[in-house]
């Protein structure tokens, strides 16, 4: 720093004044390197009243990194009202996804959808992500619906949905009082073959040690076994267990880690199947037939259904059915609410949240040999 800011060609009024603001001068001037440390190495104790100032305290709410939301927040509010503000904001809690908007030809063309990267850790991120996405879109945007493992949208009938039918809503369910429908899914899928034990269990089990068939094992009807008596070997024995199991309808149960029931739902699928392309379970596709040696079963619980409960395993409740002064085509049954023919069979590990925005699918493949 120099000794005098005056230009060299300076009049002598201009001088004098110099002088005499000189020595205040030397005392504030220890004090010009620190112009500006209040943006450039902000101070904890002034970071609430920093964020405030910048207008950035309204993603307080959301954001628990005051740093984090200073150091890439200025950035956020330059194109807040964009598209990129909204995956500028989802990172400020580790989310990711992608907008996708109404079609024009909608009545409701502002109403956009959120395909997020990932299940959310817990509900409680829902009202954090919902206010972070609000903030960020434009004000004449809302992002009515996010989804994630589960999509089912509304069906459409020349560029209009179908009234006010079942099918005239996307999936998902709100939680509290947050405008925005969630929709999310995950899957599970195994493969198992049942013990003799377990087929012995559902009565369903022919000693397939022994070779081809006889009469007296077959558990159906002759007039129904579509294959000739000579080709009765080995594979006979796994068409008719196949077939009798997946006749007898059920419910797959879901389990706390103490082995007490949660809930069980109703199959949604139990078909005897073979080599084809109607469902995949691994690898592997199938497809009903009635000469399949193995059987396919299916499970979707429905939003809400155990909500809050954490479900450590599952396994198959074959030829179960509700109590009588239950409906009986009711679909997620409570332990007092069903009758169980049988004791529970394949019985499953299986690590998973139930919740209010979430439906869990778990398929399983049987084999008897």
């Amino acid at each position: 720093m120099t000794e005098t800011l005056l230009p060299a060609g300076a009049t002598p009024w201009m001088q004098a004044i110099s002088e005499a603001n000189h020595e205040a001068l030397q005392q504030v001037r220890q004090h010009y390197d620190n112009f500006g440390m209040k943006w450039a190495n902000p101070q904890p104790r002034i970071m609430p009243h920093l964020i405030q100032e910048t207008g950035l305290g309204i993603l307080s709410p959301y954001v628990d990194n005051i740093y984090q939301l200073y150091d890439v927040g200025l950035e956020w509010l330059r194109i807040r009202g964009f598209e990129a503000a909204v995956y500028k904001g989802l990172g400020f809690i580790d989310y990711g996804g992608l907008l996708e908007q109404a079609p024009s030809r909608r009545r409701k063309w502002h109403w956009d959808q959120l395909a997020l990267d990932r299940l959310p850790h817990s509900e409680e991120d829902l009202p954090r992500i919902a206010g972070i996405v609000g903030l960020s879109v434009s004000r004449r945007t809302k992002v009515m619906r996010a989804f994630n493992g589960y999509d089912i949208r509304a069906a459409e009938l020349s560029y209009s949905k179908l009234g006010n039918a079942l099918l005239s809503s996307h999936s998902g369910a709100k939680v509290g009082d947050v405008p925005t429908k969630w929709s999310f899914g995950t899957t599970h899928e195994f493969q198992r073959a049942l013990t003799d034990a377990e087929k012995q269990e559902i009565g369903v089990y022919i000693d397939i040690s022994s070779g081809g068939v006889t009469w007296d094992e077959l558990a159906a009807p002759w007039s129904e076994i579509e294959t000739s008596w000579q080709d009765l070997g080995g594979g006979a024995k796994l068409r008719v267990m196949a077939r009798q199991t997946a006749l007898l309808g059920g419910y797959m149960g879901f389990y706390r880690a103490d082995g007490s029931m949660i809930g069980a739902r109703r199959f949604k699928a139990l078909h005897q199947v073979a080599p084809g392309s109607t469902y995949k379970v691994g690898a592997e596709q199938i497809t009903p037939h009635d000469q399949g040696q193995r059987v396919y079963v299916e499970a979707l619980t429905g939003f809400g259904e155990g909500a809050g409960e954490d479900c450590a395993s599952v396994a198959l409740l074959f030829g179960a059915t509700p109590k009588p002064d239950q409906p009986q085509g009711k679909r997620w049954l409570l332990p007092d609410q069903i009758e169980t023919p049988f004791a529970a069979v394949c019985s499953q590990a299986l690590t998973t949240e139930l919740r209010l925005t979430k439906r869990t699918r778990v398929k399983v493949l049987l084999s008897f040999a």
